[in-house]
């Protein structure tokens, strides 16, 4: 194809390409205004419609310039928003506009070879490749400017400079509202919105409004249903990159985000940020039903939904509905037995990755929750709220059919069983039924002869914990801790004080008898 190359008067080599046929004006027109919509200094923009013979003849001129862009605007990886004017209503009807496109199969065209592309960003890239004599290094990948502390480069210098914040900790950009300050003008802007509360990206399918019009690109993907990053290890999809690069983490176990107070170190720097209010105890988001305080916005969010009662997650196979997707999707593991999260010393698979993390502690022996009132340690501060409990004498847990009142939601649980009859847990072996899950895996055990709790003392091995625990009294430490009332008698056993007691009331049954 002729594309009719010539030299200007400035030196700049320029080119003319064909304009595309009437029937593809409108759309062109609309990604040429796009385009410029940002510069009002485009003396060869023309925004007025062509007739069909200026169509057939008219061509656009195009002025290359041979020069590196060295003050191009630096975008943030972690920021989708990148570092833009401030956003004005018609700009934001565009942008929208452009998505709505997208959705209903519109194409943007080459004008130089046909090719089409679902989004302007790969058309403009693209059409890159066809200007002559242009340095291709940014569309070729080529990125030569590195970062001396951590290696990372950048295919302009103010992009290398922007990035050189994160190792000095610099955050020249601070809020007139909070005082809050953002290495990047781009997050200050992302930022303000909070206090504006303004949301003017709306979806078209389901009405909801975003903040930024990236966040509105991310949502369409839940109604597309499109996933096009893949990990390359477990084949598992995601909407976004980002949201691949967290879940890399898992297969290389990397923890790149270290607290700079405790030394405790994180594969997400989202979660970096979660743990340091264990050190600030900032709170700002107050809930104004109850006055109870979270860290979090979306914390609050989710405390809201027990006011409200509201569950809108709900399992389709038993209908049990849930506050968060979250507990839905780690409900659904029952249904489908699936245990993910496998123990790299014993093998031992589970449903949740808050249960291996528990496992491991009886691996590493760790108890690092101690009891004020005692000094007895626990592997988990949930054990250790639970031991609390038996100092302060609490029952806060009653059931609604006979009043019996249990210090543990747990117990309560289990006592409901004997009200309901429910028993929802069958054994796959001899198809016997339990009420809970947890005595269908103690009775699973005598299928297959495990006796995973071990003395220490003498290695005998039991089956059960309440064995062990009983061996260790009776056998090692000889505490006797259930003591009758009558006589002051102590034994190791309560079946020992119960039957201990018979003989109490045939002592009196004797005594009331006539001489």
């Amino acid at each position: 194809m002729d594309l009719g190359l010539s030299v200007n008067s400035d030196g700049n080599e320029a080119f003319q390409l064909p304009t595309p046929k009437v029937e593809d004006i409108k759309v062109e027109q609309y990604d040429h205004m796009i385009t410029c919509q940002d510069d009002e200094e485009k003396p060869l923009c023309k925004t007025e419609s062509l007739g069909s013979n200026e169509a057939s003849q008219t061509t656009v001129k195009f002025e290359v310039k041979l020069e590196d862009d060295e003050d191009e605007e630096y975008q943030d990886d972690d920021s989708p928003q990148g570092d833009h004017p401030p956003v004005t209503q018609q700009k934001i009807h565009e942008q929208n506009d452009e998505l709505n496109l997208q959705l209903k199969g519109r194409l943007h065209n080459c004008t130089v070879c046909r090719k089409s592309f679902t989004a302007l960003t790969e058309l403009k890239k693209h059409q890159q490749t066809h200007t002559l004599g242009v340095d291709l290094s940014q569309s070729t990948g080529k990125r030569r400017h590195k970062c001396v502390h951590c290696g990372k480069a950048f295919s302009s210098s103010s992009h290398l400079k922007s990035h050189m914040l994160i190792h000095t900790g610099e955050k020249p950009h601070e809020c007139t509202h909070c005082g809050k300050a953002f290495s990047q003008n781009s997050h200050l802007k992302s930022h303000m919105v909070i206090h504006t509360g303004e949301k003017p990206h709306k979806c078209v399918h389901c009405g909801k409004d975003f903040l930024h019009v990236a966040s509105l690109k991310y949502h369409i993907l839940t109604h597309t249903g499109d996933r096009p990053h893949k990990c390359v290890q477990c084949e598992k999809a995601f909407s976004q990159s980002s949201h691949l690069k967290t879940h890399m983490t898992i297969h290389t176990g990397e923890k790149p985000h270290t607290c700079t107070q405790c030394g405790k170190a994180f594969s997400q720097r989202s979660d970096l940020k979660s743990h340091m209010v264990i050190h600030n105890g900032e709170k700002p988001h107050t809930c104004v039903h109850c006055g109870k305080a979270f860290p979090y916005r979306i914390s609050l969010k989710y405390h809201i939904l027990t006011h409200t009662g509201d569950r809108p997650h709900k399992c389709v196979q038993c209908g049990k509905a849930f506050l968060l997707s979250s507990h839905l999707k780690t409900h659904m593991t029952i249904h489908t037995g699936e245990k993910p999260h496998t123990c790299t010393q014993c093998g031992k698979a589970f449903s949740r990755s808050s249960h291996l993390k528990t496992h491991m502690k009886i691996h590493t022996g760790e108890k690092p929750h101690i009891c004020s009132q005692c000094g007895k340690a626990f592997s988990t501060m949930s054990s250790l709220k639970s031991h609390m409990l038996t100092h302060t004498g609490e029952k806060p847990h009653t059931c609604v059919q006979c009043g019996r009142a249990f210090s543990l939601h747990s117990n309560l649980k289990s006592h409901m069983a004997i009200h309901t009859g429910e028993k929802p847990h069958t054994c796959v072996q001899c198809g016997r039924a339990f009420s809970l899950l947890s005595h269908l895996k103690s009775h699973f055990l005598t299928h297959t002869g495990e006796k995973p709790h071990k003395c220490v003392d003498c290695e005998r091995a039991f089956a059960h914990l309440s064995a062990l625990k009983l061996h260790m009294r009776k056998q090692h430490t000889d505490e006797k801790p259930y003591k009758c009332i009558e006589c002051g008698e102590a034994f190791s056993k309560i079946s020992d004080l119960s039957f201990h007691i018979t003989t109490h009331t045939q002592r009196l049954n004797c005594a009331d008898l006539p001489t």
